[in-house]
């Protein structure tokens, strides 16, 4: 699913998230809050002078978890994750050829013994295996390969600060990098 690069693994957690919130009997505004909670509140911010949450919710958000929902990763991720409906009425479908095979069994007529065999055969036959396939990758080598350099640059850099006297490794410890980032793809 992932091949090629079309889609992180951020984008691949969040759409499992999404859909697991989905699964779990949430609404699809509440499954996206939980999944984007950062990005629900900015767009509740963005709109506070709009009404109430309600109305926030379902006049300002609401589009936005529609396209979510309708993306195609959050689709694909959703499919995966259904149980079969054979699967989840699998003891219905043994009991009800139980009562089929004890038709066949005990049946006085011919014709009604046959009617449940031929039921029987038709419904045991060795079923379709399906094939489901999970491909998880890295999208972008390039930005990981930056992210490393720039990595050891700071390093260099906080060493140098320590061995001149500049900084304390506990000073360096304590550090923030980053303040108030925000991730403009998430909107």
């Amino acid at each position: 699913m992932m091949r090629g690069g079309l889609y992180s693994t951020k984008d691949y957690m969040n759409a499992v998230k999404f859909s697991s919130f989905r699964l779990l009997k949430n609404s699809d505004i509440d499954s996206y809050m939980m999944t984007f909670p950062d990005r629900y509140a900015r767009l509740m911010n963005k709109h506070a002078d709009f009404g109430d949450e309600a109305a926030i919710r379902s006049e300002k958000i609401s589009p936005y978890v529609t396209a979510y929902k309708k993306n195609d990763l959050v689709v694909k991720v959703t499919e995966q994750a259904l149980v079969p409906s054979r699967i989840l009425n699998a003891p219905m479908f043994q009991q009800a050829l139980n009562i089929q095979m004890g038709i066949a069994m005990g049946a006085r007529s011919e014709q009604v013994r046959s009617q449940a065999a031929e039921s029987v055969m038709k419904y045991t036959m060795s079923p379709e295996v399906q094939k489901i396939e999970l491909e998880v990758g890295v999208k972008g080598q390039d930005e990981v390969l930056a992210l490393r350099t720039e990595m050891h640059r700071l390093a260099s850099q906080q060493q140098a600060t320590i061995e001149s006297g500049t900084n304390s490794a506990l000073d360096i410890a304590e550090q923030t990098l980053l303040h108030d980032v925000i991730d403009v793809e998430d909107e």
